[in-house]
Formats: C-alpha cells, structure tokens, sequence
C-alpha cells in the first residue's frame, strides 16, 4: 500500500468512528439521565483521543519524507484507541440503567 492509499484509509475510518460517536452522542441526550451522565463521563476522553488522532493525520500530510513512518504508525496507534474508546462508551451508554424519580 502507498503512503496515499493508507492516508486515506486512516481518513475513511477517522470519518466512520466520528460518525459512530455523533450517533452514540445522539442516542445518549435522547436517552435517560444515567445514559447521559455515562457518556458525559467518556466525552473527555473521547475529545482527547479524537483530538490526538486529528494532530496526527494533520502531521502526517505535511510530514518530510523521514517522519512519515513515525506519524503514520502514531495515526495507527490513536486510531485504535479511538475505536477502542468509543466502543466502550457505546457499552456503557447502552448498559445505563434509569435512575430512579427520587435522585434527580
């Protein structure tokens, strides 16, 4: 694979895992007020790894030659974690039980 052809599909699935944690965030302010709570409690780090990731597919267009492997394997890496975090937002949004009237 070309340095183009993993650059973009870093991209597709960037653009994919964005798409998932827009639902999930859709899914939890329509949900109940644990549901919200529980995602509320993930969005730090969700906006972190988002954010991470985002630095390194911006570094690794403009990358010299020389630091592209360093930065694609970085954007690998944060992609991964990307997926591994919003996955597990999705369960702990999805496993939120009501609370009850009394602790709102």
């Amino acid at each position: 694979m070309t340095e183009s052809d993993e650059l973009s599909g870093l991209t597709a699935d960037y653009q994919k895992i964005c798409r998932r944690l827009d639902t999930l965030k859709k899914e939890a302010s329509q949900d109940n007020a644990s549901a919200r709570m529980a995602f509320d409690e993930c969005s730090i780090g969700l906006q972190d790894c988002k954010e991470t990731l985002d630095h390194y597919l911006r570094e690794l267009r403009y990358a010299a030659p020389r630091e592209k492997d360093y930065f694609l394997h970085a954007a690998r890496q944060a992609l991964l974690n990307l997926k591994e975090s919003v996955h597990d937002a999705e369960i702990k949004v999805k496993s939120a039980r009501p609370m009850p009237p009394f602790l709102y």
